[in-house]
C-alpha cells in the first residue's frame, strides 16, 4: 500500500461503488463483533436462562483481539472445549482487519485527482516509514490510496474471518460432552 502526503480538502461525496463497498465492510465487521460477543456470552453464562441479557450487562465490549483472549479465558474457567489454533488465527486476522475497518470508517476521504485516498489522523507514523519524520498523524496525516477493488478485497478477507468464526462456534463443546474423559485429556484443559 503506497502512502502519500495530500493537501487536498476533505470530501464526503465518494463514488457510489466505493461507498457501497465501505458499507459492506462496516456491516460485516458489526456481524463479526456480534458473533464473537455472542459466543463469549454463551460460554460465560453456560446454561443460564437469560445468558445473552446477562452477558450484555456484565461483559463490556472490547477490541477484537481482546474478545478472542476473553473467549479463551472464559472457556478455560467453564471447562468448555474449543479450537484454540483457530481462535489464534481469528485473533490475528481480526486485529489486522480491525485496523483496516477503522481506517475506512473513521478516516477522512480526499480525491487527489490521481484517485481517492483516505487520511489516517490517529496514532503515529510507523518509525521505519520513510515519510515518518517522527511526527504524529494528527500533525501530518497519512494518506492511503484506496479504490473500490481495495475495499472489495477487505470484504473478501472479512467473509473468510466470519467463516472461521462460525467454524469456531461449531467447535465449542460443552463440558458435559467430556464427562467420561479425564480432565487432563479434555481439549480445553491447560497444562
Amino acid at each position: 500500500m503506497t502512502v502519500r502526503r495530500i493537501s487536498q480538502e476533505p470530501n464526503y461525496d465518494l463514488p457510489a461503488s466505493l461507498s457501497r463497498e465501505i458499507g459492506r465492510v462496516i456491516v460485516r465487521w458489526a456481524y463479526f463483533e456480534n458473533h464473537m460477543q455472542s459466543m463469549i456470552y454463551a460460554v460465560a453464562f453456560l446454561g443460564a436462562k437469560n445468558g445473552g441479557a446477562l452477558g450484555r450487562l456484565a461483559i463490556r465490549e472490547m477490541k477484537a483481539g481482546e474478545r478472542a483472549d476473553l473467549l479463551e479465558n472464559v472457556a478455560d474457567v467453564q471447562g468448555v472445549g474449543l479450537d484454540r489454533a483457530l481462535l489464534k488465527t481469528i485473533k490475528k486476522k481480526a486485529e489486522a482487519l480491525g485496523g483496516k475497518r477503522n481506517l475506512l470508517a473513521h478516516g477522512i476521504w480526499t480525491d487527489d485527482h490521481a484517485g481517492w485516498v483516505v487520511r489516517e489522523t490517529r496514532g503515529a507514523w510507523k518509525k521505519d516509514h520513510p515519510e515518518s519524520r517522527g511526527r504524529k498523524r494528527s500533525i501530518e496525516p497519512e494518506s492511503v490510496p484506496m479504490t473500490s477493488d481495495d475495499v472489495r478485497q477487505i470484504v473478501v478477507e472479512l467473509d473468510a474471518l466470519i467463516a472461521d468464526t462460525k467454524k469456531l462456534h461449531q467447535s465449542i463443546r460443552d463440558p458435559a460432552d467430556f464427562a467420561d474423559v479425564p480432565l487432563r485429556n479434555r481439549p480445553s484443559a491447560k497444562r
